[in-house]
């Protein structure tokens, strides 16, 4: 039933989640401890979320979570490698929601609970490499950076306690 129907997966480097439930199972959440987190996993209908006392991931497909004090992780679809980090300069609260996920855009929103805003350092793996890519921040261009010979991209923001719209292009 966890596996075959909630889609709970503990992976040895990331929590997966892949559900497969029917619309009587939509808005069902499950308390699930993972190497010593409590995690909430919220199940609806083409809408799926993880989330522990500081930081939740909610998104339309399957994705792998997982977290530390100081970062969080967010594999794409069922890549056991991360597609984004972030790293924040102390410990903060953060909730991303992913609207996209392909090659030539990323796109989620994020918000934070905390009065004071933090730095955060973005990395992005498994982009083309050597591409120029633009990051916007509610559709404002705050940075255009080129990826690395590994297809990885870092940049920097703070966070808020409004929503941020993030968009990355391949441009």
């Amino acid at each position: 039933l966890y596996q075959a129907i909630y889609g709970i997966n503990p992976l040895y480097n990331r929590f997966y989640l892949n559900p497969h439930i029917t619309k009587e199972l939509a808005g069902t959440h499950i308390n699930y401890n993972y190497r010593n987190q409590k995690l909430v996993i919220g199940l609806d209908m083409n809408k799926y979320s993880v989330s522990n006392n500081q930081f939740a991931i909610t998104a339309r497909n399957d994705f792998g979570f997982f977290s530390n004090e100081r970062q969080l992780l967010y594999f794409n679809r069922n890549s056991a490698a991360e597609a984004l980090t972030i790293t924040v300069d102390a410990k903060a609260d953060l909730s991303l929601e992913i609207k996209n996920w392909g090659s030539d855009e990323l796109s989620w929103s994020q918000r934070s609970k905390d009065k004071i805003s933090h730095l955060l350092i973005y990395r992005l793996d498994d982009l083309n490499k050597n591409s120029y890519y633009s990051v916007l921040v509610n559709n404002k261009t705050i940075i255009r950076t080129k990826s690395d010979a590994n297809g990885v991209l870092s940049f920097v923001y703070k966070s808020n306690n409004h929503p941020d719209e993030i968009l990355v292009l391949n441009k």
